[in-house]
């Protein structure tokens, strides 16, 4: 949203999107399907390889051709595909013995902790999953999955992602506020990992979490109040049979992402050049 508030208004319309997913991306919606599926048990006969078979089937088939993400599929043929199943499977293979071990009813409580823990704030305004609550002897640990690298730039000491710490925060504040979840209680650490096994922490204070929350619900609340200004009675009869204009969501600048955008000639008319 920060980055292109008319990328998010397509999106929640129920439209295509404008801009394709990486492949990458793709491939990281597969595995999270695979891990959750391995965490709940739910891999037939117990053969994981199988599974993720279908899952890859499903889901490709699942992308019609008028989507952009049409062009990367099959999945097979791009880069690090081979690579990001084989941890993928790892991954798995050691959460459904976790699951069907018995370990897993020990560790969850089904209500506060699992695997694609859903979470509301304000409301309902604000709506999450969290990959996986696990309650520890201090108190519950939120982590997230991530088949890419977790920080900016390669090193031991490098901090994790702008983007991926902030969805931690907003999942903390969330957590810490949802009835069903939290209901006032926060967690104590907040921790990415990656199919190959590194983990990484990602330091938090509720203070920031709350203010992230507090944005994302002002970012919500200033988008409906344009889309709103179309629709009013009191708008004039251009704004209301014509659309929106798109100078008013788009992002404030040109993005390198914005090269493979369905729509950038009309966003950023100035690229014509």
């Amino acid at each position: 949203m920060r980055l292109c508030q008319l990328r998010e208004v397509f999106i929640a319309a129920g439209g295509p999107s404008p801009l394709p997913q990486s492949p990458r991306a793709l491939m990281g919606s597969i595995v999270h399907k695979l891990i959750d599926d391995a965490s709940r048990g739910r891999v037939a006969g117990g053969d994981v390889r199988s599974h993720l078979v279908t899952i890859i089937s499903e889901f490709e088939n699942s992308i019609q051709p008028e989507n952009p993400d049409r062009r990367w599929i099959p999945l097979e043929h791009q880069p690090e595909f081979n690579w990001v199943m084989k941890q993928g499977l790892l991954k798995a293979t050691s959460l459904l013995s976790e699951a069907t071990s018995g370990f897993a009813a020990r560790k969850y409580d089904h209500q506060r902790t699992g695997s694609e823990i859903r979470v509301e704030a304000r409301d309902g305004c604000v709506i999450g999953k969290i990959d996986r609550a696990t309650q520890t002897s201090d108190g519950i640990v939120i982590e997230d999955f991530k088949s890419g690298p977790l920080t900016e730039r390669p090193g031991p000491q490098a901090p994790p992602k702008i983007a991926f710490a902030d969805q931690l925060r907003l999942y903390a504040a969330m957590y810490a506020e949802d009835p069903k979840r939290g209901d006032g209680e926060w967690p104590v650490a907040l921790t990415l990992k990656s199919l190959n096994g590194r983990s990484l922490d990602v330091p938090f204070q509720h203070s920031e979490c709350v203010d992230l929350l507090d944005s994302a619900v002002d970012m919500l609340n200033s988008v409906n109040s344009i889309l709103e200004s179309h629709l009013s009675d009191e708008a004039d009869v251009y704004k209301r049979q014509n659309c929106i204009s798109i100078a008013e969501l788009r992002g404030p600048r040109l993005l390198i992402s914005c090269v493979c955008c369905l729509i950038v000639l009309d966003c950023h008319p100035d690229i014509r050049s």
